[in-house]
C-alpha cells in the first residue's frame, strides 16, 4: 500500500500541469457550496487532494476545493492569467510567494506561513556519503549535480542554505560563486533538465552526488534505491509550503481566506499530518519522518536578507548563459620581461590556457594578439582565430584546440609597443558584429602595460566612443586583466567601467590564472 502511494506521488512530481482532484462536496449541514480553485506545487498536490477528499465541506466552511498541480516557478504567470487564476495557492517555498508579489498584480496574502516541510539533502551511494562542513563545500564537490535553481524548489533551497552560511560568516561569498559556476555552466550544455528521479538513477549508476529534497529521496528509497541523504554540518534549508490567498475578486477574497484558514488547520491535525507523511513530507514543525525514513533532525539554515538569495540566483542565471567572447592578448615587447620563474608572456599563456579550458562547450570564442602595427601599419591587432562555437571543426581541428594552439604560439609574435586603445575599440566592434542575444557577449583583454601607440586614439576618445556606442539591448562588456603591477590599473578600470565590465590586476604572478577565472565568474551582462 505504501509503495503504491509513493508511486502515485512520484507520478505527480514528474507530471506537468494537470487537474488532480476535488474536495468532498456533500454535507448535510451546508445549504450551499462555494467552489475555490487551489493551485499547489506538484510535490504537495497529492497530499492536498487526499486531504480535501477526506475532510467534510462543512469543516472547510462549506467549500469545494479543486486542486491543480502547478510548478511553483510557473505559478505567478498562472495566477496572473484570468483563465488559470486561483483563489488559493500552496507554493513549495516562501521564495515563490515573494516572486509573485514582485511580478504580478494579483493579491498574495499569507494565510499560513507553512503547512508542510521538507529539507534539501545531498544524495549519494552509501560508500560515497561525505560529511562536508558547509553547503558550499557540498555543492563544489566534484561530481555533484543539481537541478536548475531558477525553476526547481529543492535546488533553490540549497542555494538559500549556502547564502545563509555566507550571511552568518561560515563561508565567503567568493567561495559560493566558485561552487555555483561549474554547476551553472554544466546546465548550459544540457538540452533538458533531468528530473530528480533521473539524477538519482544516474548517481546509482555512476556515483557522485545530487541535490534533492528529502521527499524526492524517500520516494526513490521506497522503490528500492539504496541511496542515502546527508546534510552538511551547518544544517539545511527547508521548503516551507506557505498557504496564501490569491483570490482576485474582492467580494470573494475574505471567504477564500477563511477557507484557506480551515484548510491550514486541517493540515495541522492528525489526518493532515498523515497525508503529508505517507508522501514523504514533514509537518510544518519540521519534525522527522516516522518509520526511520529521511534524514532525522535538521538544524535549520535561514536567510534574514532575501536580497542575498536573489543576488546569488541572478549570478547563477548569468553564469548559466552561453559565452560569446573574444580573448585579446598583449604581445608587446615588455611581455618578455621576467616574472616569477619565467616571463610575463609565460604567465599570460598559462592564464589564457586555463581560461580557454574553462569555457563550456556551448561557448563561442575567438582569439586576437595585439601590439603596435601587429596587423600591418596602422592596425595594432591581428586575428589568430575568428569567433566560432567551440564545437566547430575546421580542417579536422576543433575550435578549442585551435585556440589552445594559437595561445601556445604567441612567443613568435612578441615585439613592439602596446596598442591598447585602438585594439579595445576594434575588439568591441567585432564582437558586436554578430551579437548573440542568448549569450553573454564580451571582450577579455590581458595586458601588462599602458597604451604607447602615438598614432592611436586618445583614452578620452576611446571612453567617449565606447559610451556612445553602448547599446543596452546589446551589451558588450570588456573584462580587463592587468598583468603585474606595471599595468595601468586606472586606465583598465575606466575601460571596463565604460562598458559595464570588470577589471582585475594580478600584481603577483602567481595570481594570474586565478584572476582569469575570477574574470569569467564575474560577468555582469
Amino acid at each position: 500500500m505504501f509503495r503504491g502511494v509513493v508511486l502515485a506521488a512520484v507520478t505527480v512530481l514528474v507530471g506537468g500541469l494537470a487537474v488532480l482532484g476535488v474536495g468532498k462536496v456533500l454535507s448535510d449541514r451546508c445549504t450551499g457550496i462555494t467552489e475555490y480553485p487551489l493551485i499547489a506545487d506538484p510535490s504537495i498536490a497529492p497530499a492536498v487532494i487526499a486531504l480535501v477528499d477526506n475532510v467534510s465541506a462543512e469543516r472547510l466552511g462549506c467549500a469545494h476545493i479543486t486542486v491543480t498541480a502547478t510548478p511553483s516557478s510557473a505559478a505567478p504567470a498562472a495566477l496572473a492569467n484570468p483563465e488559470t487564476a486561483a483563489a488559493l495557492w500552496i507554493p513549495a517555498s516562501t521564495r515563490w510567494m515573494l516572486e509573485a508579489r514582485r511580478t504580478t498584480t494579483v493579491p498574495v496574502e499569507t494565510v499560513a506561513e507553512s503547512v508542510a516541510a521538507t529539507p534539501v539533502v545531498i544524495a549519494t551511494r552509501p560508500a560515497d556519503a561525505g560529511d562536508p562542513d558547509t553547503w558550499i563545500a557540498g555543492l563544489g564537490a566534484p561530481g555533484t549535480t543539481m537541478a536548475d535553481p531558477l525553476a526547481d524548489p529543492g535546488a533553490s533551497a540549497a542555494i538559500s542554505a549556502a547564502v545563509a552560511e555566507v550571511e552568518k560568516g561560515r563561508s565567503k561569498a567568493g567561495e559560493l560563486a566558485d561552487a555555483l559556476l561549474p554547476l551553472a555552466q554544466a546546465s548550459t550544455a544540457r538540452t533538458t533538465s533531468p528530473t530528480a528521479p533521473d539524477r538519482l538513477a544516474e548517481v546509482v549508476r555512476s556515483g557522485g552526488a545530487t541535490v534533492v529534497t528529502e521527499q524526492e529521496l524517500v520516494a526513490a528509497q521506497a522503490q528500492g534505491s539504496d541511496l542515502v541523504g546527508t546534510m552538511p554540518r551547518s544544517g539545511s534549508a527547508l521548503l516551507d509550503f506557505p498557504l496564501v490567498v490569491t483570490e482576485p475578486d474582492e467580494q470573494r477574497h475574505d471567504a477564500a481566506r477563511k477557507a484557506g484558514e480551515r484548510l491550514a488547520a486541517a493540515f495541522a491535525d492528525n489526518e493532515g499530518r498523515l497525508q503529508l507523511s505517507v508522501r514523504g513530507l514533514r509537518s510544518s514543525a519540521g519534525d522527522p519522518l516516522d518509520g526511520g525514513r529521511g534524514t532525522g533532525t535538521v538544524s535549520k539554515l535561514w536567510v534574514s536578507d532575501r536580497r542575498l538569495v536573489d543576488d546569488a540566483l541572478q549570478q547563477y542565471a548569468l553564469a548559466a548563459r552561453p559565452i560569446r567572447a573574444l580573448t585579446v592578448v598583449d604581445v608587446s615587447g615588455s611581455m618578455r620581461y621576467a616574472a616569477g620563474s619565467g616571463t610575463r608572456l609565460d604567465l599570460t599563456v598559462e592564464a589564457a590556457e586555463a581560461g580557454l579550458r574553462m569555457f563550456p562547450d556551448n561557448s563561442a570564442v575567438g582569439y586576437w594578439a595585439f601590439a603596435t602595427d601587429k596587423g600591418g601599419r596602422g592596425q595594432d591587432w591581428t586575428e589568430l582565430v575568428p569567433i566560432r562555437p567551440l564545437t566547430d571543426t575546421t580542417d579536422g581541428v576543433d575550435q578549442r584546440d585551435r585556440l589552445l594552439r594559437a595561445n601556445e604560439n604567441l612567443a613568435a609574435l612578441v615585439g613592439g609597443g602596446t596598442g591598447l586603445y585602438d585594439t579595445t575599440l576594434a575588439a568591441v566592434r567585432r564582437v558586436r558584429e554578430n551579437y548573440d542575444p542568448a549569450a553573454v557577449n564580451s571582450v577579455i583583454m590581458l595586458t601588462d602595460g599602458a597604451n604607447d601607440d602615438k598614432r592611436s586614439i586618445t583614452l578620452q576618445k576611446l571612453l567617449d566612443t565606447l559610451r556612445a556606442e553602448r547599446d543596452p539591448a546589446r551589451p558588450i562588456a570588456v573584462v580587463t586583466i592587468g598583468i603585474t603591477e606595471n599595468a595601468d590599473a586606472d586606465v583598465l578600470q575606466q575601460i571596463a567601467d565604460a562598458t559595464g565590465g570588470s577589471s582585475y590586476v594580478a600584481r603577483d604572478p602567481a595570481e594570474i590564472p586565478a584572476v582569469f577565472t575570477n574574470a569569467l565568474r564575474a560577468r555582469r551582462n
